[in-house]
């Protein structure tokens, strides 16, 4: 369930790839760029230039179409029987959208219709009133405080009252639409008739007033004894407003409300006044927290602007007529837009930058940061809001020196979305005409670079609202912005007419069409004026795109991709981030890669830094249901198919380059086509992990995460998204485990359950993991089983179930349920047929059968692999062995099986627990070649020495092959060398013992030459050796390796002939161990020479202690039996000595010989010796401590290996041990500055004694 290394290198590389595409969007200019505040660093101004608008005509090289960026969706007429009641107006009607349930709405008097403006059905009226409709809004309520039924609430005003109605539908917000007969609140106006309504996302519900107050309408679920259900309160009166007088009011300037607009991404709202004036309240999370910003009237903006702009008239900067909100994914620096009745785009921000000369407000309050006052600079949005700031001027198209269009004038209506603004404008009495600003066709520009576009309409626009789209993901997904045109609704006295903001793919849409094709200029023009980076992933939409798969439109964007994105090649480093990856220095350039990379980072990009539990939910694991709702997997389970064609796409257009520059260029298609296959296998995984958490967010989540371990529950709580699809496979791997442990622990099937993970998770959750649960089922049903028949059927079932699904699934786990159940058999089976299926030509049985040969690699891959499974039989083995003693029968049924590999896991694993006697009733063949090969691996392994004796034994050898290689070992020719010659000598020795050759005196005299001469024959190939090594530097020492490979020698000629001449240490003491030549003084002179030569040798300290310990572990592992020629008292002086001469570490020498395997006991008497001597060498050398070091360092290796000690000699050992601490500790009582050799002998003393307990 958890990645592959190979899987994990494409997601990483995927990731990175992705990084450098959010970073290089995040770094793209916004607005405050865009209009140079940033780099001027104070209020700028725009629009008198030629290059601030351009047309689409640019695109075209000729006339013969016209490229459009709005389009006419659909047109729906008023329906006839409203219309009907027009003829019935008696004072006064109003008509509005509500957007967010698609429906237009009508106020004829005292009565409301409202109907769908999509198709013009579903009419629902309200005639429940008596008095006036003065305004109308819908809002979302407050979570809990109605009942589910209750989706919007309608509020109407009248001239006394404000009636809050609730709304229901049918199933779906498109159909019956019903509104409650009876109303929710009533509250009264206080004689203030409200002039506009407005809610928020989050329930609140604001109204503006004719007094120019803002109000707001709290409610809640029950009445308290503190305060009413709902109520009215007025925001704009404070507590100076209550202590003037009222008839000083009288006095004072009504400037009614006529626009209320509201962002809810930065809770901030924005007045409209009639006079022109604009205010700005954050309005907190409830009604005691709103508070006012400040309050910029009309002359205050003019003034402003004319300081900004002194070449055009004044007066166009006077009557705004509509504000817009910019949210935060529009813009994080600059916060609203205003627009004149000219047209001019006025850009505020509630953040003031360090130059801005600010101007006062004229309306201050206890509230208002004074529009004007000095500010901290703008923070990138992190700033509270304070005020309200003029940053930008944007003069409308007409004002430039070169302009064709005309200005637009009488301007009454304005929407803003997405990069495009949208004015209504009045021409003649009873038509509006549409004005469409956009910088969507102009990406490829440090500055504001707008488009225009005009669109008579059919009448009077009442009302003008972005279309809701109930199939929008939750989440803001940039895929599904790029594919998906904004709509907006315009209601007209005439009826409904909806047009669509065209975006980039629309616009190459039109060229492709008008063109007939991608072989044209224009074509090749939108790649020029576009950055080519965003030309390729536009081309990728529309190919991609489901809506033209197959067809014309979708061949020829692709041809296009592939004719102007260009070919890949390597630059510096790319796929930079914040984390530093070390990433190669050289990587692949391709805008053709680069667009089809940034598809799928549309599509990760909103969810890929959230977290996986909210911050505020980790104690209970409560999960976010919206982060995990199936809508959260529209951008990518409906694009998986379509990353499949954009990959296939690229890789089967591909094509080589010319024969001299193949090589790089080949590479950076074969880099290109790694890079593709990494997104590609990135969306699956993707798709996979957001639809295994939409599976696990059906569960009890809480309960889930209860299950896994606390370490698991730590790693869960600090992954992101990211993460999981990323760099934490095996979180999703143990929620998936939990997940069926839930299954289980209830005893219910995981069948629905696996099935499920297995169509939505298939590489996350694969078929052999859907076994291995299966399996895990049937076999904790079979544990229960009381009847032995059945019990057997399951078992053999589960077993067959595997076997098919074997060698993928987890082997380990299985076995070790084979085991809890008793079912042994299964064990031996399911490992031998994974062998089997991982190796099916044999490979890893020819390379064992062929002794394992060094160079055939791949046979020695397939050989370890069959071992590795094999090592579950071991354990199995190790459970039986454990709980009772070897069974027999499943010994008997690991030899039915014909792989000899099984076979030696069996003779290994008896050899490991001592059973020889168990091991030699084996009469399969392989056991004999198996201890042959075990013999020549350990030539000094006496254990499988005498397996082997008595396996011939067994086997019927003799004699006479002993005899025979005798011979060829003493035959004097120069083709046999003497290694053969010695082999030859082995063999015949082995089989003189093992032969069936009796007791006799002749066979042990004869055996007991062989042996002289096999150990003359060891001496004679060291002193071989060693001349060898000679002979590079000495002419004689050649002529004496030949004589040493002619024939064998007696040991007294290669000491007078070869060792003493020639000055080898070495060889020497091997002939006088031979030679059992019992001269001490000799003997420890040749070993001083041997220790003194190997550290005079020139090099640093520490290559000559390597060197000195290498060399004295090979002839330890000679000498360490031969007694007299092993003065390992001697040894242990001299090594210390030279240790101490050579400032090795501390304990070096006690290290280096208990590695040799000599024995403690004896070392420990030896130090003892030394220590009760207290010598004034060590001191001489330089460190009076030493031998108290090393000895500390002795007993603290007895130590760690106390449990390898024979229990029987463990309390002399151990005791030895204390004697040689208590000596230390007193040598080190009678001196000074001890204390931390006192402390560590103390320590080790305890040791000893928890030890001995």
């Amino acid at each position: 369930m958890t990645a592959t290394p190979a899987q994990f290198e494409f997601l990483s590389t995927a990731g990175n790839m992705l990084e450098w595409h959010d970073n290089l969007d995040r770094q793209k200019p916004g607005l405050l760029e865009l209009t140079g505040v940033s780099q001027h660093g104070r209020p700028t101004m725009s629009g008198l230039n030629d290059y601030d608008y351009q047309s689409l005509a640019y695109l075209k090289s000729d006339n013969a179409h016209n490229l459009k960026q709005l389009r006419t969706v659909t047109k729906s007429a008023i329906p006839n029987e409203i219309l009907e009641h027009f003829k019935h107006v008696k004072c006064h009607c109003n008509m509005g959208l509500f957007p967010e349930i698609g429906r237009a709405w009508l106020t004829i008097d005292s009565e409301i219709y409202i109907w769908t403006y999509n198709q013009t059905r579903d009419v629902a009226y309200y005639d429940g009133l008596s008095h006036l409709i003065v305004s109308v809004g819908l809002v979302k309520p407050k979570p809990d405080v109605f009942v589910k039924d209750v989706m919007y609430l309608l509020v109407l005003t009248t001239p006394i009252e404000v009636i809050v109605l609730g709304v229901t539908f049918g199933e779906n917000s498109y159909n019956e639409m019903q509104l409650m007969n009876r109303p929710i609140f009533v509250i009264g106006t206080d004689n203030v008739s409200i002039s506009v309504i407005k809610g928020t996302d989050d329930g609140r519900i604001f109204l503006g007033g004719r007094d120019g107050c803002l109000y707001e309408v709290f409610y809640q679920a029950e009445t308290s004894w503190f305060g009413k259900r709902c109520k009215k309160i007025n925001l704009s009166q404070n507590l100076v407003s209550y202590m003037v007088p009222s008839f000083l009011r009288v006095f004072s300037e009504v400037d009614p409300i006529q626009t209320i607009a509201i962002d809810n991404s930065r809770r901030l709202l924005y007045i409209l006044t009639e006079n022109g004036s604009i205010e700005a309240w954050d309005i907190g999370s409830n009604y005691a927290n709103v508070r006012r910003l400040s309050k910029i009237t009309q002359s205050d903006i003019t003034n402003k602007a004319v300081s900004l702009i002194t070449t055009v008239d004044p007066s166009i900067f006077k009557a705004v007529r509509a504000i817009c909100p910019l949210i935060e994914d529009e813009s994080n620096k600059l916060h609203l837009v205003a627009v004149t009745q000219c047209g001019v785009r006025l850009y505020f921000s509630t953040t003031s930058l360090n130059t801005q000369q600010s101007f006062n407000a004229t309306t201050p309050c206890p509230q208002t940061e004074y529009f004007g006052s000095g500010q901290p600079p703008l923070s990138a949005g992190v700033d509270a809001p304070k005020g309200l700031y003029l940053l930008h001027v944007r003069l409308p198209p007409g004002y430039t020196p070169n302009a064709t269009t005309n200005k637009p004038r009488e301007v009454h209506a304005a929407h803003y979305s997405e990069e495009t603004m949208l004015m209504i404008t009045t021409q003649q009495q009873d038509q509006d005409i549409l004005w469409s600003v956009s910088s969507v066709p102009s990406v490829n520009h440090t500055y504001l670079v707008e488009s225009t576009a005009l669109e008579s309409l059919d009448g009077i626009v009442w009302g003008l609202a972005e279309v809701h789209d109930p199939s929008r993901p939750l989440l803001n997904s940039p895929l599904y912005k790029a594919r998906n045109p904004r709509r907006v609704a315009l209601l007209t006295n005439q009826g409904t007419h909806i047009i669509e903001l065209l975006k980039s793919p629309d616009i190459l849409l039109q060229i492709l069409l008008a063109c007939n094709g991608p072989h044209h200029e224009e074509v090749k023009m939108f790649f020029q004026s576009q950055n080519k980076r965003e030309a390729c992933a536009t081309c990728l939409l529309i190919a991609t795109s489901e809506k033209y798969r197959g067809g014309d439109i979708a061949l020829w964007a692709t041809q296009a991709f592939m004719l102007y994105g260009g070919e890949p090649c390597f630059q510096n480093q790319k796929f930079s981030n914040a984390n530093n990856r070390n990433l190669p220095n050289q990587t692949l350039s391709s805008n053709s890669a680069i667009g089809t990379e940034r598809l799928p980072m549309f599509m990760s990009t909103p969810m890929q830094n959230k977290s996986t539990l909210p911050s505020t939910q980790y104690a209970a694991f409560q999960y976010n249901q919206h982060t995990s709702q199936a809508s959260t997997r529209v951008p990518f389970d409906s694009q998986l198919d379509k990353t499949n064609g954009y990959t296939t796409m690229l890789m089967a257009n591909s094509h080589l380059p010319m024969s001299d520059q193949r090589s790089m260029t080949e590479q950076a298609q074969v880099e290109e086509k790694r890079s593709l296959s990494a997104l590609n296998l990135f969306v699956k995984h993707a798709c996979e992990v957001i639809s295994l958490w939409s599976i696990l967010n059906s569960h009890s989540f809480q309960h889930l995460c209860l299950q896994l371990s606390p370490e698991h529950q730590k790693v869960l709580r600090c992954c992101t998204f990211r993460d999981l699809m990323l760099t934490r496979s095996e979180v999703c791997a143990f929620l998936i485990i939990s997940l069926i442990n839930l299954y289980l622990k209830d005893k219910t099937g995981v069948s629905e359950v696996s099935k499920n993970l297995r169509e939505l998770c298939p590489n996350l959750y694969r078929h052999e993991d859907a076994v291995t649960y299966k399996a895990t089922e049937l076999l904790m049903s079979a544990k229960n089983c009381t009847s032995p028949v059945e019990k057997k059927q399951k078992l053999r079932t589960t077993l067959q179930m595997c076997k098919e699904a074997a060698p993928t699934l987890p082997l380990h786990s299985i076995c070790q349920l084979f085991i809890s159940v008793d079912f042994f058999e299964g064990v031996v089976e399911l490992t031998a047929i994974c062998a089997s299926k991982s190796d099916p030509e044999e490979v890893g049985i020819h390379f064992y059968n062929n002794d394992e040969p060094p160079e055939d690699r791949e046979g020695y891959s397939y050989f370890v692999t069959r071992m590795n499974y094999y090592k579950e039989v071991q354990l199995m083995l190790d459970h039986v062995y454990q709980a009772t003693s070897i069974n027999f029968n499943i010994a008997a049924q690991t030899l039915q099986i014909k792989d000899p590999l099984i076979h030696v896991t069996l003779y290994e694993w008896l050899l490991a627990h001592d059973m020889l006697t168990e091991l030699l009733e084996v009469v399969e063949p392989t056991l004999g070649e198996f201890l042959r090969r075990s013999v020549t691996r350990n030539p000094d392994n006496v254990i499988l020495t005498d397996l082997l004796w008595k396996y011939y034994e067994k086997n019927g050898y003799h004699s006479q092959a002993a005899k025979i290689l005798d011979n060829l070992a003493m035959t004097r020719s120069e083709n046999i060398t003497l290694e053969q010659r010695i082999d030859y000598l082995v063999r015949a020795v082995m089989c003189m013992r093992n032969g069936n050759v009796g007791s006799s005196v002749t066979s042990g005299i004869f055996l007991k030459e062989l042996e002289d001469k096999l150990e003359i024959a060891r001496v004679q190939k060291a002193v071989l050796v060693d001349m060898t090594a000679l002979a590079q530097k000495n002419p004689d020492a050649s002529m004496a390796v030949k004589e040493l490979n002619y024939s064998l020698y007696e040991i007294t000629p290669l000491y007078q002939r070869f060792a003493e001449p020639f000055n080898l240490w070495e060889c020497q003491l091997s002939i006088l161990n031979c030679s059992h030549h019992n001269d001490p003084l000799l003997i420890e002179s040749v070993w001083g020479n041997i220790i003194s030569s190997l550290v005079e040798d020139p090099g640093s300290i520490q290559d000559r202690t390597n060197r000195l310990f290498s060399k004295i572990e090979l002839l330890v592992r000679e000498y360490a039996e031969s007694g007299a020629c092993f003065p390992f008292a001697f040894l242990i002086r001299e090594l210390e000595i030279k240790a101490c001469q050579l400032r090795m570490p501390e304990g070096t020498v006690p290290e280096k010989l208990v590695t040799m395997n000599l024995d403690l006991e004896l070392i420990l008497e030896y130090y003892s010796r030394m220590i009760s001597m207290n010598e004034r060498v060590w001191a001489n050398e330089g460190n009076e401590w030493h031998l108290i070091q090393s000895a500390i360092r002795v007993v603290s290796l007895l130590a760690d290996n106390a449990h390898a000690i024979w229990y029987r000699s463990k309390r002399r050992i151990i005791g030895k041990a204390q004697d040689i601490v208590a000596a230390c500790l007193n040598i080190c009582y009678q001196k000074p500055d001890t204390n931390r050799l006192q402390q560590s002998l103390k320590e080790l003393q305890c040791r000893l004694q928890r030890l001995l307990g």
